[in-house]
Parts: C-alpha cells; structure tokens; sequence
C-alpha cells in the first residue's frame, strides 16, 4: 500500500537522520565537549599551596585578593573604521600563604567586562595590605577557568611588570584565562555549539520516531480519515493510476501527492479553484505550482518550473473546475470578486471525467 511513495518518505527521512546526527556530533566536537566540564565544575586551588604548572588546560577555580599590577592588553582592531577595541587584560595576582609571611605570583587573564571589577579588588587589596589586618573582608574576584603557559611575548610583558615591582623576572610563567574551557574555547561559545548539538540531537531523534512509526503511511491515513470520504484502500487504488512528475509528485484527478521529509504531502484537487506557477529569486527562491482552493487558503507543491508547468498542462486535460495560469486580471477578480471568479470555472457545469479512468 503506497509502497513507493512511502519508502522514499522513509528514506528522506533516514537520510536527514544521519546528517542531523552529523551535525550533532560536529557541534559537540566543536564545544570541546565542554558541558561536561560546566557539569562536573572546576577545581577549586590554592595557588599558594600548589604548582600552577600541574593544572595546564585544566579547569579550576581560583579565589583572586590581590591584583598588583597589569601586564597585557589585548586588542581588536576593526579594519573597516581602523579602530581597537580592548578584550582582555591581564594582570600579576598574589598568592600568599595563611599568614602573608610568604606569596607566589602567578597570572590571570579576564575579558574587558571585568576591567572595574578588578580595579576595585586591587584598591581593596592596597588598603588591606597597608592595614596590618590578619586577613582580607572584602569577596575576592572568583576566576574560573584553565591554566594557561605564557607565550614568549606574554612573558616579556609579565617579566617588564615584575620588574617595575622591583620584583625578580622568571623564565615561564603561567595564567588563569578566565571564563575558558578545556580545549582553550570560550565558556559561552562552548554552550552555544553545545546547544546547537542538542537540537541538531533532538531532530535526530525525531527523524529517527518518524523512521519508526511509519509517519508516511500514517500521514495518509490521518488525510483519509479527515480530508476525505475515501478509505485508505480507495485512496491507494486511485494512487496506482497516478501519473508521476519528476521523482516525487504523483497526480490524479482528485489528489496531488507528494514525498516530504516529515510525511506525504496530499492537496485535495476537488475544491482547488486556481493553479498556476511561482517563482521567486533571489537569497531565497522559490518555485512551486501554487493553488487556491474555496477558503481561498493557499496549497503548493514544490516543483522546478518544467515541471511544473508540465502539472498544469496535466491538470488542464483531466479537469475544468480550475482556472489555470496566472494574469493581473485574476488576481484582482479573486480577491475583489469571489464569486465572481468561482463562476469561471469552478461553478460551471462539469464534464464526467469517469470515463478516462
């Protein structure tokens, strides 16, 4: 029963399945696969009592006090307005033990949205400092992110601000780059790409309910049960006889059948009153045999324009209730005179037709 029209439903849909799934799978290869990290969280660490080198791309958690000094800006530059814009600062954090009778220093690197923030901390961090107070009261800045080595450039400039500190230069350093995932992706590019795998995922599972469930066929009996007076078997017999355009659109005297990714498309033909072809080009083309039926609702089947035009000169010899092709004096009888342009074809006296089939 619409053996042919239902395997190639089924097999468009098998089709889009396995791209969906692709995609999915892209996606998430693209996110770094970083839900799982956002999931499980990061670490918290004491940089004071652990080696920053044993957390490279790993994600953690740190508690920032003190920010003493900036060492890097980073830029954009827009090369339509020859502008810079800043994305991110970095800057030489402290990491003292319990008692401040001794620190580390390390790096930290956060988006430009965080330059007041941590502006505010290293004033904060001044004034405790010169307190003599045991411990800090102000909330530190909760850096979240990976470990990350100091390239040669990043380096020089950690080294030039140690140096104004009157500090001792090292030969690596290494920085937290907030807001980064495993895999050196942004958190909110990671979710992004993570969501995107989801809904690919979630098409894929559909396909795969479809696949399952026989959507086709299933689709034909809902239009058998709600569309029309004849049975699925009646509906299948008149299918036998149809004439096929292209790959995919069967025509007969009552339907126009058609095999879509979801379901089969059926449009009723008996209270179509006007068929003709559209196109559309551009950024988005079109091309289709559009119809009006008595609601003056719009149907359409896709269709290139050959064919097209080959289903209306079809429909021209197996029915006359339709008027058929397009002219700006249609249009303007349907939608000004309905009745008008129902009396033109659709409310005229019929030929019996049973005699072709």
């Amino acid at each position: 029963m619409f053996n042919g029209l239902v395997k190639k439903v089924k097999r468009n849909q098998i089709i889009f399945m396995v791209i969906f799934l692709i995609l999915s799978a892209l996606f998430l290869f693209l996110s770094s696969f970083g839900i799982i990290h956002i999931i499980k969280g990061p670490k918290k660490v004491n940089l004071y009592n652990n080696d920053i080198k044993d957390y490279v791309n790993k994600y953690i958690e740190v508690n920032v006090y003190h920010p003493i000094d900036m060492f890097e800006e980073d830029y954009v530059k827009n090369t339509d307005t020859n502008t810079t814009r800043v994305t991110h600062y970095g800057y030489v954090i402290m990491n003292p033990n319990e008692t401040y009778a001794d620190f580390n220093l390390c790096g930290i690197m956060v988006p430009d949205e965080y330059e007041n923030v941590i502006y505010d901390i290293a004033e904060e961090s001044y004034n405790f400092l010169a307190s003599g107070e045991l411990l800090p009261t102000y909330k530190p800045f909760v850096v979240k992110g990976i470990v990350i080595k100091m390239d040669s450039t990043q380096l020089r400039f950690y080294n030039e601000s140690l140096s104004a500190l009157g500090m001792e230069t090292v030969s690596e350093a290494y920085y937290v780059a907030h807001k980064k995932l495993p895999g050196n992706i942004d958190i909110t590019t990671s979710i992004i790409f993570t969501v995107i795998a989801g809904v690919f995922l979630f098409f894929t599972l559909l396909m795969l309910f479809f696949v399952l469930t026989n959507r086709g066929l299933n689709s034909i009996k809902k239009y058998a049960t709600k569309k029309t007076t004849k049975s699925v078997e009646q509906l299948d017999y008149e299918f036998q006889s149809a004439r096929l355009f292209g790959k995919n659109i069967w025509v007969t005297k009552d339907n126009i059948f058609t095999s879509g990714v979801f379901s089969v498309k059926i449009v009723d033909l008996n209270d179509v009153v006007w068929a003709y072809y559209y196109k559309k080009t551009g950024k988005h083309p079109q091309s289709y045999v559009r119809m009006y039926n008595t609601k003056k609702r719009m149907l359409y089947v896709n269709a290139p324009e050959a064919i097209a035009y080959e289903i209306l000169e079809y429909l021209d010899q197996i029915t006359s209730h339709m008027v058929l092709g397009y002219s700006k004096e249609l249009n303007t009888m349907f939608n000004r005179d309905f009745n008008g342009f129902l009396n033109l074809k659709y409310n005229a006296p019929q030929p019996d037709y049973n005699e072709m089939y």
